[in-house]
This record gives structure tokens, sequence and C-alpha cells, in this order.
């Protein structure tokens, strides 16, 4: 009884979400909106912020189009990829943190030397590119702006190549009807070409789902901006808090 009522639910609202209308971002009237391009080109604009909170013209930015830019010259796009992605995951790493703080605080150091170190540290690389830009990094003294330059390469990678990373928590396992019909829907809303699907089952909802996109970090899915709730527990939340029930 209990799986069918789960069902039911999760089938409803499955039909909500396809009932909503699709989402358009909107764009500058500066921006020609008869090409693709133009759109693509918009939307790395838009999630290119720095620590100072600027959008397009901030350091991190124009660090990270540097990059691409020579990434491109010297055909090493899909290497540097994976170098990006590889010192992504070494700065979570509590040894190489060490490591970097070490040489980051020795004063007796040059920057040009604190760069060859670190390249050794976050090495070996694939492309010829990334270990040549680290040491570019030390010269202008911005060794620390390495870490989110290469958040914000790969940021702009899901962009360019239209992915967007989906969650879906639900009460209990979908269907692959169900997972095609919520990919169809947020790929129109989000307005991509494909999305990336995630899933999670979460009992605590009882039944339905809760949809969670638009990543600040697209790789880890960490830190979404956007979702929508369908779950029953979200339901019964909303009815007790309508009749003056506070719910823990």
């Amino acid at each position: 009884m209990a799986r069918r009522i789960g069902a039911a639910a999760v089938a409803v609202a499955v039909f909500m979400l396809m009932a909503m209308p699709a989402f358009t971002p909107s764009l500058p009237k500066s921006v020609n909106r008869r090409g693709a391009a133009a759109q693509a080109r918009t939307s790395i604009h838009r999630c290119g912020t720095d620590a100072s909170g600027m959008t397009l013209y901030g350091p991190i930015s124009l660090l990270t189009q540097v990059l691409t830019d020579t990434a491109t010259k010297m055909k090493e796009s899909v290497p540097l990829t994976q170098d990006a992605m590889m010192i992504k995951k070494k700065y979570d790493d509590e040894d190489v943190q060490e490591e970097l703080l070490f040489v980051m605080s020795d004063h007796s150091t040059s920057e040009l030397e604190k760069g060859r170190q670190v390249s050794e540290i976050m090495g070996p690389f694939q492309s010829t590119v990334m270990p040549k830009f680290i040491i570019f990094l030390s010269k202008k003294k911005r060794m620390l702006s390495l870490r989110k330059v290469c958040s914000e390469y790969v940021k702009r990678l899901y962009v360019a190549q239209s992915i967007a990373p989906v969650k879906v928590i639900s009460a209990q396992k979908l269907t692959e009807d169900q997972k095609n019909a919520i990919k169809a829907k947020m790929t129109t809303k989000i307005g991509v070409q494909d999305v990336k699907l995630l899933e999670e089952v979460d009992g605590g909802l009882l039944a339905g789902f809760v949809v969670e996109w638009d990543y600040l970090d697209p790789e880890k899915v960490h830190c979404a901006t956007q979702s929508l709730d369908y779950s029953m527990k979200s339901h019964l939340e909303k009815m007790a808090l309508a009749k003056g029930i506070v719910v823990a």
C-alpha cells in the first residue's frame, strides 16, 4: 500500500514538473539574441565571478580566459581540462594543502621558485600549458589564484558544452521512464542540450522528490542555487504551517 502511494506521489510530481513552463534566462539588450553562441557567451560572462564579486572583468575571469585561449592556440584543450580537474581534486587533499602552505609561507623563497615547487606538487601534467601557466601566475604574484582559475575553467567547460548537472532526491528509486521525463523537462527548463542526472534516495521525504540544479561547482555538484520540492514531506509541512502548527 505504502509503495503504491509513493509511486502515485512520484507520478503526480513528475506531472507537475512537466506542466511547468520552461525558464529562459533574460539577456542584456546589448546581446545578439539570434545565435546560440551569443547565449553561450552571455552564460559564461554571467558565471565568471571572482572573490571581489566582479563578473566578466574580474581578475579570475581574465586569467581563466588567458588559460583558455592559450590551450586553444596550443591545441591542448582536452589535456588542459584533465589538468584543471586534477588540480581541483588535489586542493581538497589535506596532505597537498600542507605542502602548499609550507611552500607559500616560505618568505625566503622567490615567487618564481614557489611557482616551480607548486608545479611539482600539482604534477605530473597532461598538457604543456598548465605548468607554464603556473609559472606565469608566480611571476605575476598571483599563485593564490590557481585554485579559483581551475574552478572557473571547469565551470565554463560545462557552459560551453551545454551540460547541466541535475540532482533528483526521491523517496524511492525512480523508474527509467520517470528519470527520462525529468531529464527532458529539465533540459528544456534550464535551456541546455543535455542534463547529467544524479540520483539520491531519501526515505525521509515520505513520497515524491526534490530537484536541484544550477550548482556553484558543477563538477562536485555542490551548493545548488535552484530547486523544486515535490515531496510529501514538504507538502505536509506546508499544510501544518497553514493550520498554525509548528513543525520541528
